[in-house]
């Protein structure tokens, strides 16, 4: 038997190595982001339960309202920074509406989440809506936490 061919089990064996790892590396990554996805549910959730309890929406106001922000926490669950608002208001209610959420993000921290989610909850984008809905006033607030998780 020559060397060449003694040789060729260990290269084919180093062959389907590669392409083992390849696989796993392509399914993995792809895993990833769906278990980045389920997480968000997880601590969603959680950190949308917290703000409602100290939102104040303002008064007024007779159209659906929504307040766009970038967040980014501290991994005790404080502000880093203040919310930026993703886009400027466009009449005194939003303007309002926009203080209001920025109060209460403001206002409900530390925000008690899971800190091995941290790396998906650091930065993120929370939407606070309101739609007309059967709230005695008219209006549901509804902030929407998961854009950008």
């Amino acid at each position: 038997m020559s060397l060449e061919s003694a040789d060729q089990p260990r290269l084919w064996a180093f062959k389907i190595l590669l392409i083992g790892l390849a696989l796993a590396s392509a399914l993995g990554s792809a895993s990833a982001a769906q278990r980045k996805a389920n997480h968000a549910m997880v601590w969603g959730p959680m950190f949308k339960s917290q703000v409602e309890r100290c939102w104040k929406k303002p008064n007024g106001g007779d159209a659906t309202a929504e307040a766009a922000f970038k967040v980014s926490l501290t991994r005790d669950g404080m502000l880093a920074e203040q919310p930026v608002a993703e886009k400027p208001a466009t009449s005194d209610y939003e303007k309002a509406y926009q203080e209001s959420a920025v109060k209460s993000l403001d206002a409900c921290q530390p925000y008690n989440l899971p800190i091995e989610y941290y790396e998906e909850w650091k930065y993120f984008a929370p939407v606070f809506s309101e739609k007309k809905g059967k709230a005695a006033d008219g209006f549901t607030p509804t902030p929407s936490i998961c854009r950008g998780c």
